[in-house]
C-alpha cells in the first residue's frame, strides 16, 4: 500500500501550508475539512497527489469512513497532522455554553476522535502530530476558553505519548505562536496586529522538517515562537 498523510483543517491556514510542504516532499496527502469547496480549491492550488473529504471529525462514523475509503484506495495512513481548530476569545463573563461547545468540539473532541481511529489503523506504526498552541503552555488574558482547549490537547498528547512509549506509534505536540492566517476572524473576540505574527508557510516547513521519520530518533515536542 502507498503511504499517505492526513491533515485536518488542510484547506486553509497552517493546514494548507502543511499540505503544500508535504506535497513538495513528494508525500501523498489527504485533507479533511468542513467546506467541500475550500477543499476543492486547495487541491487545485497544491497539485500533487491530494485527496479530500468534507465532514465533521467529531462524527465518529465519518472518521471511520475516511480511513476505510483510504484503505480501499490502497493507502496506509502513517502520519496524522491534527491541525483543525478555532478560537473564540474575550472576557470570562462573555463566554457561554454555545461558545464552550464550539471550541471544545473543534479543538479537542474532533482531535481525539480522529487520533483514536488513527491508532486503530496504524498497525504498522505511524506518527500523530497534535498542533496545539503556545496557549497550551501558559494562560493568557481574554483566552480562558481557548487556553482550556489547548491545555486539554497538551494533556491528551502527553498521555498518548506515555501509552505508546517504546511502541510503534509516535505522538508529537506542536506549540506555535500566532500566525498570519484567517484564524483571526473579525468576530473571534480579539483584534491583534497579525502583521507581526509568523508566516504559516515558514511554520509548516519547521514542523515537517522535524516530523519526517529518522532512523534513530524523533522529535517529541516542537515549540515555535515568533520574533
Amino acid at each position: 500500500m502507498e503511504r499517505i498523510s492526513i491533515v485536518t483543517g488542510g484547506a486553509s491556514g497552517l493546514g494548507l501550508e502543511l499540505t503544500r510542504e508535504l506535497v513538495s516532499k513528494n508525500q501523498n496527502v489527504c485533507i479533511i475539512g468542513r467546506d467541500a469547496k475550500k477543499i476543492e480549491n486547495a487541491i487545485a492550488q497544491v497539485g500533487g497527489t491530494v485527496v479530500g473529504y468534507s465532514g465533521d471529525i467529531c462524527d465518529e462514523i465519518f472518521v471511520k469512513n475516511v480511513f476505510s475509503d483510504l484503505a480501499k484506495k490502497g493507502y496506509y495512513v502513517d502520519y496524522l497532522y491534527n491541525c483543525a481548530g478555532i478560537g473564540i476569545f474575550g472576557a470570562p463573563v462573555d463566554m457561554d455554553i454555545q461558545k464552550i461547545n464550539s471550541v471544545i468540539n473543534s479543538n479537542v473532541v474532533g482531535l481525539m476522535c480522529i487520533s483514536y481511529e488513527a491508532c486503530r489503523n496504524m498497525i504498522e506504526g505511524g506518527t500523530i502530530i497534535n498542533i496545539s498552541s503556545t496557549a497550551g503552555l501558559k494562560g493568557n488574558a481574554e483566552e480562558s476558553l481557548y487556553c482550556a482547549s489547548k491545555w486539554a490537547v497538551r494533556g491528551f498528547t502527553e498521555a498518548m505519548k506515555a501509552y505508546y512509549k517504546k511502541k510503534n506509534i509516535h505522538v508529537i505536540g506542536v506549540y506555535p505562536g500566532g500566525m498570519q492566517t484567517a484564524f483571526w476572524k473579525p468576530d473571534c473576540g480579539l483584534n491583534p496586529d497579525v502583521s507581526k505574527f509568523m508566516d504559516p508557510a515558514e511554520v509548516a516547513k519547521v514542523i515537517v522538517f522535524n516530523v519526517l521519520e529518522r532512523k534513530t530518533s524523533y522529535t517529541a515536542d516542537i515549540t515555535i515562537e515568533r520574533k
